[in-house]
């Protein structure tokens, strides 16, 4: 999943006190799916029952058998999900995506705080 459209899925299916390490999660599975990746392909290479090409075919087979796990089981948003409960989706904040609001800041009393006057 590129990164882009996996911080969207984030944002939607995680709750906001657990997101942090939800990313964490995620930036640990590419840098692992990375190092697998490494250790594979010159053992693959060097095989003599597999060469060089088995490297392409067997990381295509597991894309593809990730694209149909993908195609059935995820949706963009919990509310689109059939098989989520009602509990488990009144544990997402639908309107707002767990970001909580917060008032805006004048521009005025940003400059006035401390940090700004100690300058």
């Amino acid at each position: 999943v590129a990164f882009p459209s996996s911080y969207y899925l984030m944002s939607h299916w995680s709750i906001s006190s657990e997101r942090s390490r939800f990313v964490a999660l995620n930036a640990v599975g590419t840098a692992m799916g990375t190092a697998f990746t490494l250790f594979i392909c010159p053992m693959l290479i060097e095989s003599q029952y597999f060469g060089w090409e088995w490297s392409f075919y067997l990381f295509a087979l597991l894309t593809f058998a990730f694209l149909v796990f993908w195609y059935f089981f995820v949706f963009d948003e919990p509310v689109k999900d059939p098989w989520i409960t009602p509990h488990e989706l009144a544990l997402f904040d639908t309107k707002t995506h767990g970001y909580k609001t917060t008032p805006l800041i004048s521009p005025t009393s940003a400059l006035t705080t401390y940090p700004w006057r100690a300058l």
